[in-house]
């Protein structure tokens, strides 16, 4: 009864009212990471993606800040699944800033909006990947189809993932989320995300390792950047209270 109607329910209402509060909150932040993408690109700050759980389960279109430089970069794909170094080379400055610290994903409050997405849950995977893990994994990808959860914008395996970026793991990580869900755990992760978040740990699939010292300005300067603009939202939301 409360993890098929009662916890369903209230996590829809807290992603509901959490997205509208970030989407309002971040704004400022928004509208500065979009300028710099498009100056940096000259296209537009959004990339939108095809992606699902398994390809048997509900696919929609992702949100994300462009990262890249290009636009058909989810039909490269490499020896490896979900990692994908091979690709570094086609990512903006300004997107290895955002990936390393998550930011990129900002713009799937909207997919939450929408009611496709929640603040937490298995990772959604382009359908390439999909694709591919049905072929070398047919085993795994079945049991990944057997997930019930939302998709999430952060979740276990997006905070935790293990250095070889394995498909098992990935897997593993999904299937406990989605049996011991609970709000206790949710908490944990959202936790956990914001130490990703606030120094810049995240463990994307493309950037090799931590950025190399010749890049260490453009990095400092975009989180001075940041920080300036945190500062500046806290202090508007102090002076609308």
């Amino acid at each position: 009864m409360y993890q098929e109607i009662l916890f369903p329910l209230i996590k829809r209402l807290i992603d509901l009212i959490a997205s509208v509060l970030l989407i309002i909150l971040l704004l400022p932040l928004i509208i500065i990471i979009s300028i710099i993408i498009f100056i940096e690109t000259g296209k537009s700050p959004l990339f939108i993606q095809r992606r699902s759980i398994s390809l048997n389960s509900k696919q929609f279109n992702i949100y994300k800040f462009r990262t890249f430089k290009e636009d058909d970069n989810s039909k490269t794909t490499g020896p490896d699944i979900l990692y994908k170094p091979h690709l570094e080379d086609k990512i903006s400055a300004f997107g290895k800033f955002l990936r390393k610290t998550g930011l990129d994903e900002i713009p799937q409050l909207i997919n939450i909006l929408k009611g496709e997405m929640s603040l937490v849950g298995p990772r959604p995977l382009s359908l390439d990947d999909l694709r591919e893990i049905a072929r070398r994994f047919p085993e795994y990808h079945y049991r990944r189809s057997l997930i019930k959860s939302k998709p999430g914008l952060t979740g276990f395996w997006q905070t935790s993932k293990d250095e070889n970026f394995e498909v098992e793991y990935l897997l593993f990580m999904d299937e406990y989320y989605d049996r011991e869900k609970c709000f206790t755990l949710d908490f944990f992760i959202i936790v956990n995300t914001l130490r990703v978040l606030f120094f810049a740990k995240h463990k994307d699939g493309i950037i090799t390792g931590e950025i190399e010292p010749d890049r260490l300005k453009n990095f400092a300067f975009y989180t001075g950047l940041s920080v300036i603009l945190l500062f500046v939202i806290v202090i508007t939301i102090i002076n609308l209270l």
